[in-house]
């Protein structure tokens, strides 16, 4: 196989959607980056100068204002990433058939290893490169790059403070999620008849039910973690057993399309529930935008409404709350009716899969991996700079300069999202796309390993009644590698 297709990869790029995939998921993905950005961005203007800890008065005047929390609450949008992974990678294990649980293993890991490792190698080379080599890029904990190479950022506190790849944070949370994978799903489906067990959807819903009292225990136990956002953060914030529960949703969508493949969901008496299911998905998918798990140190919009109390119940129910809410708005969107009745008109649910299904998400989609890498390596050294030495920062800027300071932000996050996928473009394809192909031959090396034993014994049997020739074995393990 070919590592290296940078044009066919680009092709692919610009190629609209298969019809035969989940399009409504590029648009999720793409939103969920998009959101992100949109707090990322936010920080970057709001220390006067640039290179001090000092937030300006308008940027607190801002985070007070309702209207402003959409962009306050954009570390959500981590919690999309971790309600896709719970569906895509659930199903992607699945569809894995070798009989021993190693060899699966085996070739899910190693898939999943390459297709997110060689990514955050380029961005900590990136990174240390830059600052050997450029004197105005502070190099910051260099010392501790190992932890992001061992993809464990999250089990070292110190090596997320004042780094341009703290983002990667994430990504090892999903790693170490990717880890447990193959147990949860050998666990919930039987591998005799192919499905889920019926009490899969208990056990998803227990994992969640442990993930909020881990939640509570860190908050109100020993560790006393702060709801009111720090840097570094808490473990509430990045242990994986504490931001599992919207990856379970995210499986759980994966098991209910399971069921409507075969015809098991569905049913005239459950209309109603599923109505009353819909709307609370739907009202709290739009309170995300005002509400979360983020709350700032005071004075904030969330602490000047609500008491202490209520804030951290907020923050310890709202990740496992909206991975559910949002994997039900996914489940619906996905298989919304793609036929062209007149009643069709009607459904809210056809025209949300019609937005999340447009082309326009597509490539955003395919390069958001890189983009979220590689966001802050520019972000963080030359575009504060920038900002100040073209007025486009908060600088100045006093509490009574809100529209200013709106337009400067509307115009920072553009810059931001340009420079973050222009920088993805020749990463995705020299760095992320070949090593998913190297992800893909280790993976089908693993799997044909012992397919390869029982076909050549298949063949011996065979070939004996002349009943199967060279030929016909060669395209079975080609079928059996696929």
């Amino acid at each position: 196989m070919k590592l290296f297709a940078p044009l066919e990869d680009l092709k692919l790029l610009i190629s609209t959607s298969d019809e035969d995939r989940l399009s409504a998921l590029d648009g999720v993905r793409a939103l969920a980056l998009l959101w992100v950005f949109a707090l990322h961005s936010a920080q970057i203007p709001m220390w006067v100068p640039p290179s001090s800890m000092k937030i300006s008065e308008v940027y607190i005047e801002l985070k007070q204002q309702w209207w402003f929390q959409s962009t306050i609450q954009g570390g959500t949008g981590v919690d999309v990433f971790f309600v896709l992974s719970g569906l895509l990678i659930s199903s992607g294990y699945q569809r894995i058939k070798d009989p021993s649980f190693f060899k699966r293993y085996g070739s899910f890991l190693s898939r999943r290893f390459f297709r997110i490792w060689p990514m955050v190698f380029a961005a900590v080379m990136t990174s240390v490169l830059m600052g050997l080599c450029i004197s105005s890029y502070s190099l910051k904990n260099a010392e501790r790059v190992w932890a992001y190479l061992l993809l464990v950022p999250n089990f070292v506190p110190q090596s997320l403070k004042k780094s341009d790849i703290s983002q990667l944070w994430s990504v090892g949370v999903e790693m170490q999620m990717y880890l447990i994978t193959p147990f949860v799903v050998d666990l919930l489906v039987s591998r005799e008849t192919g499905k889920r067990r019926s009490w899969a959807f208990l056990g998803l819903a227990m994992i969640s039910a442990c993930c909020v009292a881990f939640r509570v225990y860190l908050v109100y136990g020993p560790p006393q973690n702060s709801v009111v956002d720090t840097w570094p953060p808490p473990p509430l914030y990045v242990n994986p057993l504490a931001r599992l529960s919207p990856y379970a949703s995210g499986i759980a969508v994966h098991f209910a399309l399971s069921d409507c493949q075969e015809g098991q969901s569905g049913g005239t008496w459950r209309r109603l529930c599923s109505f009353v299911v819909d709307v609370l998905a739907v009202s709290v998918l739009a309170l995300s935008f005002f509400i979360g798990s983020k709350v700032l140190k005071p004075p904030f919009f969330t602490t000047n409404i609500f008491s202490p109390l209520a804030n951290e119940l907020m923050v310890i129910t709202w990740p496992p709350l909206y991975g559910w809410c949002l994997a039900r708005a996914i489940f619906r969107a996905i298989t919304a009716p793609k036929g062209k009745d007149l009643s069709e008109w009607f459904n809210f649910w056809c025209w949300f899969r019609a937005f999340l299904s447009s082309r326009i998400w597509t490539p955003l989609a395919i390069l958001s991996y890189g983009a979220y890498v590689l966001q802050f390596i520019i972000g963080c050294w030359a575009l504060p700079y920038f900002l100040d030495a073209v007025n486009l920062s908060f600088s100045g800027l006093t509490r009574d300069d809100v529209l200013p300071a709106l337009w400067r932000y509307a115009v920072v996050f553009l810059l931001f999202t340009l420079i973050g996928y222009a920088l993805a473009l020749p990463y995705h394809l020299f760095v992320e796309k070949p090593g998913m192909r190297l992800g893909k031959v280790l993976s089908d090396v693993i799997s044909k390993s012992r397919r390869a034993v029982e076909a050549v014994e298949e063949g011996k049997v065979h070939s004996s009644k002349g009943q199967i020739s060279k030929g016909q074995m060669e395209a079975d393990l080609e079928v059996a590698g696929a």
